[in-house]
């Protein structure tokens, strides 16, 4: 499957596979959120934006919990289990307006591997995820995580990867 990318400029998740990447399955349009086209409007986005010495990650969850996802080490789709499909789910209609997720002001990141986090849908996102400022944010936190871990993805130094390819606007 080749993973396009969202229109949504700041609604793209961003995720890492890894060789041992979790279950995937055919894109096919069989609920996949992202097969040559244009990301739903209902489609949860993760994006980490890698950092000088790391590629970020794009992850695309359909209302079905398929997500598609595209790394530094490639792309691929798999169904997320439906406790972690459903804790997101909640955790994202909880956080709404996402644009008010804040994070926190005092946030220190080194300046070669600081990457910055976003969940959005729609039109909405919420602020940078790494630090979050509130329990909404911790929640969303804590979810993007779970994804990550369960479909083995990763930043990956720029050198052992390839750069993702550019979001359609």
């Amino acid at each position: 499957m080749r993973f396009r990318h969202a229109l949504l400029p700041s609604l793209t998740i961003f995720l890492i596979s890894s060789c041992n990447a979790g279950p995937t399955v055919p894109a096919n349009g069989g609920g996949t959120p992202v097969a040559h086209g244009m990301v739903p409007t209902d489609a949860i986005v993760i994006t980490d934006t890698g950092s000088t010495n790391m590629l970020g990650f794009r992850i695309i969850i359909g209302r079905n919990g398929e997500a598609s996802y595209s790394s530094g080490e490639g792309h691929g789709s798999a169904q997320l289990p439906g406790s972690i499909f459903s804790r997101l789910k909640f955790d994202v209609v909880m956080a709404q307006p996402l644009s008010h997720v804040r994070a926190r002001t005092d946030c220190m990141k080194a300046m070669s591997f600081g990457s910055s986090t976003f969940v959005a849908l729609g039109d909405e996102r919420s602020e940078d995820l790494t630090c979050p400022a509130s329990p909404k944010g911790e929640a969303l936190k804590s979810d993007v995580e779970a994804v990550t871990q369960y479909l083995h993805v990763r930043n990956v130094p720029r050198g052992q990867g390839h750069e993702l390819p550019p979001q359609n606007y």
